[in-house]
């Protein structure tokens, strides 16, 4: 089902819960993402990230209309409360375009510029989201980063609370994701998170806050980020890590050359590699419903 996100974001507040992203990128992940949100009768946002979408070197242009219709039909049909998301798009004309799109937020990310030339560019977007009741999350510093190809880490920028404070009153964004130790790509080991930091900037912003790099969060973090104000957490690398694993199983135990193709592909059935490969996000979403305290939460709506 359809739902405004506001009112979602006040009730996470309330009944102190996160609502989490979980990054598709087809509509195989989107629906099997709807799904563990169905099951664990959960609220739920699903979208893109815009960086990908917007990608060069993508060999065939996305059509961000057509994605955006596909999550909002996906949202619409599903049992549980459900908000589209254009996330971490690296220019300000593509988010733009996600605005125009329907995605019910966007966000717009550029670490390389500084803090004023932000505040401009997203006063832009918000301007233009708030006409179409689109609500926009922004952020101040950046995360840091794990290259999985070697493994070097590139440290990032921690939040500044003055920052927060001061972008926040500037842009009238929504939400706001901070840097307090969580890292982009973190798969191997797990963030040391600064909860002073957190529990600071949660004092002096008023806008709900937002983790990313969920994927690199111990489990036991997660309920002290949302005593906090953490009210959304993004899940995007493990996500994909998970139907990886689960491809180079299915290989490992079928030999796909003796299978009637069929079978591998399009039956639905327990040997269907769309099915197969899928069934542990289903899983891995769900447990992490749980520790977002979002399981049964949707309740209320149904």
């Amino acid at each position: 089902m359809r739902i405004n996100y506001r009112e979602l974001i006040e009730d996470a507040q309330n009944r102190s819960y996160a609502i989490g992203y979980f990054e598709a990128w087809n509509i195989e992940s989107l629906i099997s993402i709807v799904k563990a949100a169905e099951n664990k009768r959960s609220p739920v946002m699903i979208g893109f990230c815009g960086e990908y979408l917007e990608n060069a070197e993508r060999k065939y242009e996305v059509d961000l209309e057509l994605f955006s219709k596909i999550a909002k039909e996906v949202a619409l049909k599903s049992s549980v409360p459900v908000i589209t998301l254009l996330n971490e798009s690296n220019t300000v004309e593509y988010t733009l375009k996600g605005i125009e799109a329907g995605f019910d937020s966007v966000m717009y990310v550029d670490e390389k510029i500084e803090l004023e030339e932000m505040i401009i560019r997203q006063q832009k977007i918000v301007d233009q989201a708030h006409r179409k009741g689109i609500l926009v999350e922004g952020e101040i510093g950046s995360l840091g980063l794990v290259d999985a190809s070697s493994g070097d880490f590139y440290e990032g920028n921690k939040t500044r609370p003055e920052d927060a404070v001061y972008f926040a009153e500037k842009t009238n964004v929504d939400l706001l994701a901070i840097s307090f130790g969580n890292v982009h790509l973190l798969e191997k080991s797990k963030a040391e998170l600064d909860f002073d930091l957190l529990k600071t900037i949660n004092e002096k912003v008023s806008i709900p806050l937002v983790l990313h790099g969920g994927t690199g969060i111990a489990d036991e973090d997660f309920k002290k980020t949302i005593e906090n104000g953490i009210v959304k957490v993004n899940i995007g690398a493990g996500l994909k890590r998970e139907v990886i694993k689960s491809i180079q199983n299915y290989f490992e135990e079928y030999d796909v050359d003796e299978m009637n193709p069929n079978d591998v592909l399009g039956k639905g059935n327990l040997q269907d590699l769309d099915f197969y490969s899928h069934e542990g996000l289903i899983t891995k979403v769900m447990n992490y419903m749980d520790l977002f305290n979002s399981t049964g939460k949707a309740d209320k709506y149904i």
